[in-house]
């Protein structure tokens, strides 16, 4: 989600002090935001267009392509459509850019095999896997370095991941499948873990704590103490690609 607040934040940030909006300008601004992007568009419905004075947007769209959050990470497609979007007008004409009520969107992502396969690569992603696997692990030595991280997209919302650790000592080879569904609003849900170890497969213990911090780096409630509300609507996930359904919602500042 940390891509499309930096997109609608980023929006917020552009509309002038004088009520002057062009969607190209915004688009440009957008783009600024990104290490790169193959294709992104804003249209921007206002009616009548001087409305932006008094600090209110009828609805904006923002439909990217080949969108690079950071170096080596694409994002195949991703659309967003706010709400109306309400600003405190006095505030918008000083120059300062202000919700005056929550601002609403809805989106679509979809994520590619060729995507993950790159992302894989990147500096960015790799310290992620790193951050979760120590978690799983609780093994500093093993996180020295990774030989060939893969993590590929099946059939019936199932992903596997294999990564091979290399440490001091001898390197440790993870092996782990499993399904991913909605559980609620904001948590999805960890099924039918087979999680192994250098080809042998981890006690129940270890399995069920691996779901269950699995689900908390996916749990979307721990944006909450951010100003931030969004919500799993749909997943799906097939040989080469995830797609994903959501609703974010970004609470005015106090």
């Amino acid at each position: 989600m940390e891509l499309i607040t930096i997109l609608l934040t980023g929006f917020i940030s552009v509309l002038s002090a004088g009520g002057v909006v062009i969607d190209q300008v915004v688009t440009t601004a957008l783009d600024d935001q990104l290490h790169d992007a193959e294709q992104l568009d804003v249209r921007i419905d206002n009616t009548p267009s001087y409305q932006v004075v008094n600090g209110t947007l009828d609805r904006v769209r923002i439909a990217g392509r080949g969108l690079y959050p950071v170096e080596d990470v694409r994002i195949h497609l991703l659309d967003i459509e706010t709400d109306p979007i309400h600003l405190d007008a006095p505030a918008l004409r000083r120059g300062t850019l202000t919700l005056e009520e929550p601002l609403r969107a809805a989106l679509r992502l979809v994520i590619t095999q060729d995507d993950l396969d790159r992302a894989l690569t990147s500096p960015y992603v790799l310290e992620q896997l790193r951050s979760l696997t120590q978690s799983l692990s609780n093994d500093e030595a093993a996180l020295e370095d990774f030989l060939n991280p893969q993590l590929q997209l099946l059939d019936n919302n199932r992903l596997r991941l294999d990564v091979v650790l290399q440490s001091d000592t001898d390197p440790v080879a993870i092996a782990a499948e499993l399904t991913l569904s909605l559980r609620s609003g904001s948590r999805l849900e960890v099924t039918d873990l087979d999680l192994s170890i250098d080809g042998q497969p981890v006690p129940d213990t270890i399995a069920n704590a691996a779901e269950q911090i699995l689900e908390q780096q996916l749990d979307l409630s721990r944006l909450e103490d951010q100003g931030i509300i969004a919500r799993y609507l749909q997943l799906d996930i097939q040989a080469n690609q995830l797609s994903l359904v959501g609703f974010l919602m970004i609470e005015p500042a106090d």
